[in-house]
């Protein structure tokens, strides 16, 4: 029988839970950071982890710092794909009420994510 299936799919393993520990590590000294009103330092830290897959990271982007409505759009729903409900929340109010307009506002993105969260 042919290990090494099992020895790849190991190290990965090991790869992800690493990567997910920096990340929350990440998240967590970033939130140190903005309590000491080190925004600058915390949205680097933010982004790090966002950049990382983190959707708390992404959430907290998108809702303690001054973004445009794309990227706040963009990290909201980031973070709604992967089961942030607050995310999932603000994504669907950014795709309805503050859309601008009629012609801004997308209900079929919006149903989407909501289904895939």
């Amino acid at each position: 029988m042919n290990k090494t299936p099992h020895l790849v799919f190991l190290i990965v393993l090991a790869i992800a839970s690493s990567c997910s520990r920096s990340a929350e590590q990440l998240v967590a000294k970033a939130e140190k950071a903005y309590e000491a009103e080190d925004k600058e330092k915390s949205r680097e830290l933010y982004q790090k982890a966002a950049d990382m897959g983190n959707a708390e990271a992404h959430f907290s982007l998108a809702y303690k710092f001054p973004l445009s409505y794309e990227e706040s759009l963009y990290h909201f729903t980031e973070a709604a794909k992967q089961g942030h409900e607050e995310g999932l929340s603000h994504a669907l109010e950014y795709m309805f009420f503050r859309a601008g307009d009629l012609t801004t506002a997308n209900p079929a993105e919006a149903l989407e994510l909501y289904y895939l969260s």
